[in-house]
């Protein structure tokens, strides 16, 4: 009886932990179906997890291509995968997520399960767009007043230069 209890606490309190975390968690089944999920796969998803939840948030070939690794992790031909996607989120805006599916091995005679886990990855994604517009405007800009620019790293001993740089 103890066991039984001391079993259910730590059930219980694992539960809290994934509720509580800032990553999308869902267990699934060989073919991508959710089967569960936490409090941020709502954020970050939706809470809808009776439907294909891949394909209703993936664009299709993509939604494809998931199912099909999920089931070869499922499978056991694929240990793990990591892989980054524009979703649809709940409310049809588009973002960019990373999903990290892994296996999950049953007792014998049950079926292995899924974890698919997703984080939400914009902000990232938003820098790196931000940061690659700025380097093409100045490029642009360089080139209209015939300048360039150049960079020296004492630490690592690298010297580097815009391609503006390097035309004149």
């Amino acid at each position: 009886r103890r066991s039984e209890l001391s079993a259910r606490a730590a059930h219980d309190l694992l539960e809290r932990i994934l509720d509580a975390g800032v990553v999308g968690v869902a267990l699934c089944d060989a073919v991508g179906r959710v089967l569960r999920h936490n409090l941020a796969w709502n954020l970050l998803i939706g809470p809808d997890a009776d439907v294909d939840v891949l394909r209703s948030c993936l664009y299709p070939n993509d939604a494809l291509l998931q199912k099909n690794l999920i089931a070869r992790v499922a499978r056991g031909e694929l240990p793990t995968y990591v892989s980054e996607h524009r979703v649809r989120r709940v409310g049809g805006s588009l973002g960019w997520t990373l999903l990290i599916v892994c296996r999950l091995p049953a007792p014998l005679g049950e079926e292995d399960r899924v974890l698919v886990q997703v984080l939400d990855v914009d902000e990232r994604h938003r820098s790196a767009e931000e940061l690659a517009s700025n380097h093409l405007r100045l490029a642009a800009a360089q080139k209209l007043a015939g300048i360039g620019d150049w960079q020296w790293d004492r630490d690592r001993g690298v010297f580097s230069c815009s391609d503006q740089m390097l035309r004149m």
